[in-house]
């Protein structure tokens, strides 16, 4: 009879092995289902062309499915493509799958790999310009029912493959599935672009669809570019890691419930486990019937499937067992249709811990009067006393599970050592990182109280998931309007690689600094607004200031603004119930607006969050709740950037107005409705309010390009802006919508009233940080860098220059990691200051 079970075991196996490929579509036959792909192209066409017949000068696709040249089965799906280059980015062509059914998705944890083969029998006729996107819809935080096709409850996470220059000939494409940052194909990117950010998890049983992309670089010449691939066999392959945790070191999984017989009893024991920190299972055996059966376990709901693992995986789990308890113990598995299979396991009765490993490929049939057992099917588990049951005898079980899960349910010490320390403008936290713990982060908690606990109102967060071994929080101070000191008490919780948070450990007592006053967000419309350039309304609404002389605007590392009047604004925002108004005023001394590509000429963005900001910032793009956007105006119109550039206004409108100064510079003004900006990103979104005191993520980038058709100078708001803010909401800063205002200072007022050197931000710093230096009146300025040797490395100002601030980056990507100095000499006024570089 063993023989049997091991031959048929066998078979079971040779099965399961060939099952590890599912296969997504053969591609060889078009599909019965006409609604099986909907095309796409990037201004608005949905519709799906199944010859060559589309216009040339938008994106389209010609799709057939050709016998004679295939990698797989009989045939394979041939895409003639030809992709419009319309936006400021450029733009695409695509084919999307959606699940048909609205509440149906696809499962594909089981698996590690897609795949496909693909031939690039036409390359494209404009090398680089064209690539492939494989495009996964992950519905797992979508916040309506699975709807057949909703691009707004989506996260979209792309694979980017540059392989449309390639020669033809067939080549197999594999794609791990899971989450990967890099852009190189080796996985999947949630870009941020569209759809909701959810979870940031390529969540593999949530699969509502994919697409299949070619994207075009450029920015907006209006040129297409085109070619023709074949596609075969997109298919799933590779067993994944899937573990099933039973007991984890704390309590049973949640998803079960509890049974006993035969007199047997399970409970937790607390601080009984294999590790003083962790707790225990306790089987205590019972004999109701006097003939050593009894056991106890649990029923699984929902069932678990292990039929993909059932050939390589094994049971695992600790135990401890009293002295003079009988071995073996039966483990056993049912399924939903009665199945039963086990195995036993010879034990050792010692009263100390071992480790125990069954193979799942080692249970066999333990009652040939039930169906055959089905291992994707899991409903119970239990252990059992086959036959020599002790009553009262007692096992301690501990960590019990399947794979190879990360299982630490021990949470760490807290920091030692958590100081923070005044700078300019901002306080510095540091402490101790954790010892013995590998991988962890660390969180930064600030309020004006004591903290006590992280949740309670009013405290709010500093940094989340500071690294390992940097061991440093930089709080930057602002506050409406005017310089104002603010006391606040700090606190820092350690998280563990497994999520486990330690207790707080807070900073010794609070600190009291200068919060630095920034402009804020007027709460009111302008009186007598009119959108025609002319900005006289605004004249008692404090500006956004940027001038690059006294270093309230900052120019982007090598990028180059001469001075004020070759590129200097004051911008203006304010808001009422309904519209978001806005102005620039700019001065430029040549204005160009002839590049086709909007960042390649003359021109404002404007980035913001419509939300009360708490907490950590973002890093992406997020809609929903709390949504960021990214508003571009130049001479020919205003447009939402970060939504594939839909513009929604232009000169001609009511709304708004780009009109040229005299003798140099331009003006821009306008509104925009909040419903309007809603309806951009999720038309179900709640409307923003603008409530005085709501705190708000802001920033600025203005382009400068002297007719020279390139970008020649990039001026920000936020000093960390570095052209990334279009990318990276964590590089805005932030402002208020405020009451008070300050509108009749005489320029004179912003002049410095003595020398300065500041701290330099960040420190310590790798590899760059800001040097802010004020001085009082005209002089020959020298800012140097020194290493501890005394030795100058770095000379990083030698030039007369005005009253005023002023801002230096440095970069240190040369030099070694140590401690530097940087002195400045202005007239007869010398001063150093100590900066840190760590790499």
């Amino acid at each position: 009879m063993k023989k049997y079970y091991l031959i048929f075991l066998m078979f079971l196996t040779a099965g399961l092995l060939f099952g590890q490929e599912q296969t997504i579509n053969s591609f060889d036959t078009a599909d019965a289902d006409t609604n099986y792909w909907v095309f796409h192209e990037n201004h608005g066409g949905q519709h799906y062309e199944t010859s060559a017949a589309a216009d040339s000068a938008e994106g389209w696709l010609n799709v057939t499915y050709p016998t004679t040249d295939v990698a797989e089965g009989s045939g394979a799906m041939q895409l003639e493509y030809l992709a419009h280059n319309i936006e400021s980015w450029g733009g695409y062509t695509k084919l999307a799958h959606w699940n048909p059914d609205s509440n149906g998705v696809y499962d594909w944890s089981m698996y590690d790999t897609l795949s496909f083969w693909y031939n690039n029998v036409i390359p494209q006729d404009q090398v680089g310009r064209v690539h492939l996107r494989v495009n996964l819809h992950d519905v797992s935080d979508s916040p309506t029912e699975y709807k057949t096709y909703d691009v707004n409850d989506v996260e979209y996470y792309y694979s980017f493959h540059y392989i449309l220059d390639n020669e033809p000939g067939w080549t197999r494409i594999d794609i791990p599935l899971e989450n990967n940052y890099n852009w190189d194909g080796a996985g999947f990117n949630l870009t941020g672009w569209s759809g909701i950010t959810g979870n940031s998890v390529l969540d593999k049983d949530k699969i509502k669809g994919y697409s299949l992309e070619f994207s075009i670089n450029g920015g907006g010449e209006g040129d297409s570019v085109g070619g023709t691939i074949l596609l075969d066999y997109m298919h799933l392959r590779g067993i994944s890691e899937k573990p099933w945790l039973i007991f984890n070191g704390k309590s049973v999984n949640a998803a079960f419930t509890q049974f006993t017989w035969g007199q047997s009893a399970l409970e937790v024991v607390e601080g009984g486990g294999i590790d003083p920190n962790t707790n225990a299972l306790l089987w205590t055996q019972g004999d109701e019937w006097a003939n050593g059966w009894s056991g106890g376990g649990w029923n699984v709901d929902p069932a678990i499937d292990l039929s993909f693992r059932w050939p390589f995986d094994s049971l695992r789990f600790a135990l401890k067992a009293e002295s003079g308890t009988n071995s073996p113990i039966r483990v056993q598995f049912e399924s939903s249709n009665g199945g039963v299979w086990g195995s036993t396991i010879d034990i050792t009765a010692d009263d100390q811990w071992h480790d125990y490993k069954i193979a799942l490929a080692d249970f066999y049939l333990t009652d040939d009067t039930k169906p055959g057992f089905d291992s994707t099917d899991i409903t119970v588990v239990q252990f059992m006393g086959e036959g020599n049951a002790i009553a009262g005898k007692k096992l301690w079980f501990d960590y019990i599970w399947t794979g190879n899960p990360v299982i630490d349910v021990i949470a760490p010490e807290a920091p030692s050592l958590v100081t923070a320390s005044p700078g300019d403008y901002v306080n510095l936290i540091t402490w101790i990182d954790v010892p013995g713990e590998t991988g962890e982060v660390y969180d930064v908690y600030y309020s004006e109280s004591p903290i006590t606990d992280i949740t309670a109102e009013g405290v709010d967060i500093v940094d989340i998931g500071v690294a390992e071994g940097e061991q440093l929080a930089t709080h930057i101070l602002r506050a409406p309007v005017t310089d104002q000191d603010i006391t606040y008490y700090y606190a820092v919780v350690c998280k563990d690689a497994s999520s486990n948070e330690s207790d707080i450990k807070s900073a010794d007592g609070p600190v009291t600094n200068t919060a630095k006053g920034v402009t804020v967000i007027h709460p009111t419309a302008p009186s007598n607004f009119a959108a025609d350039g002319d900005l006289s309304e605004w004249s008692e609404i404090a500006a956004f200031r940027m001038y690059p002389e006294d270093g309230s605007g900052s120019v982007v590392t090598n990028t180059s603004i001469d001075n004020n009047a070759d590129l200097s604004l004051d911008a203006y925002v304010a808001m009422d119930n309904e519209y978001l108004y806005f102005a620039f005023d700019v001065e430029d001394d040549i204005v160009s607006n002839d590049n086709p590509t909007s960042y390649l000429r003359d021109g404002c963005d404007l980035f913001i969050g419509l939300y009360d900001w708490r907490g950590p910032t973002h890093t992406s793009y997020q809609i929903g709740d709390e949504p960021d956007y990214h508003f571009r105006f130049v001479s020919d119109s205003a447009f939402f950037d970060q939504f594939g550039g839909v513009s929604f206004a232009y000169p001609e409108d009511e709304n708004y107005a780009f009109v040229e100064k005299f003798p140099s510079g331009y003006a821009i003004e306008g509104r925009v409705s909040f419903a309007e900006i809603a309806a951009a990103s999720d038309p179900d979104a709640t409307l923003f309010e603008p409530v005085v005191g709501k705190r708000i993520k802001i920033d600025y980038s203005i382009n400068d390009a002297d007719a020279t058709g390139e970008r020649e100078g990039i001026l920000t708001l936020s000093p960390t802006n570095e052209d990334q803010s279009w990318a990276d909401v964590s590089r805005w800063t932030y402002t208020w919508i405020g009451n008070q205002y300050t509108t009749d200072m005489e320029e004179e007022s912003y002049l410095p009233l003595n020398y300065e050197l500041s701290q330099n931000y960040p420190n310590p710093f790798n590899p760059s940080t800001i040097i802010n230096y004020s001085i009082m009146s005209k002089s020959n300025v020298t800012l140097r860098v020194f290493n501890i040797l005394g030795q100058e490395v770095k000379l990083l100002v030698n030039e007369v220059q005005t009253p005023g601030t002023y801002q230096v980056n440095f970069d240190a990507s040369e030099l070694a990691t140590g401690m530097y100095i940087y002195q400045i000499q202005a007239g007869s006024f010398v001063t150093s200051k100590k900066m840190l570089l760590i790499k």
